[in-house]
């Protein structure tokens, strides 16, 4: 967004969306709504991606995905690397575990490897991994995987009926 006005109010959104998730954590009986926050993160990811590529006629994928790589896979590599290097140092048990889920993550399929494991995310499982939570960047991987994809199919079929 940085060719284009911040919106500025999607920072406030942000925030409530942030705190919600945060207090839901904390206090789950307290906020119980609190992950809704995440359904708003969700929004704000698919809109921004819309707007960002909005005024494109047709989305060209390799660049999008390359763009995209360098945006979501530094931090998420350092942080993999250094939580992975944590599980080797205590816990050996386990590291093989550790190694699955990693690859889930970083070939974005996370969350269905969770169902795989049969996991439940509400029943305490971050106790189990620490990458529980990073089944929301499988979902935004697979989000932007797809999107030049149905952009292209939409701007192709609409844009000619206008």
């Amino acid at each position: 967004m940085s060719a284009r006005k911040q919106i500025r109010g999607l920072h406030g959104l942000r925030t409530i969306a942030l705190f919600g998730v945060l207090l839901f954590h904390m206090f789950p009986q307290a906020v119980p709504g609190g992950f809704f926050g995440v359904i708003l993160f969700f929004v704000i990811s698919g809109f921004l991606t819309a707007y960002s590529t909005d005024r494109e006629e047709e989305i060209q994928v390799l660049p999008y995905y390359l763009k995209r790589l360098k945006r979501i896979y530094p931090a998420l590599v350092i942080m993999l690397f250094v939580s992975v290097e944590a599980v080797a140092l205590t816990d050996r048990y386990r590291l093989a575990k550790a190694w699955q889920e990693t690859a889930s993550i970083l070939f974005g399929y996370n969350n269905y490897w969770q169902i795989t494991q049969s996991a439940d995310y509400f029943a305490n499982l971050a106790a189990n991994s620490a990458f529980t939570h990073l089944w929301y960047i499988a979902i935004l991987i697979q989000f932007e995987l797809i999107w030049p994809w149905l952009s292209n199919l939409t701007n192709r079929y609409t844009k000619k009926d206008l």
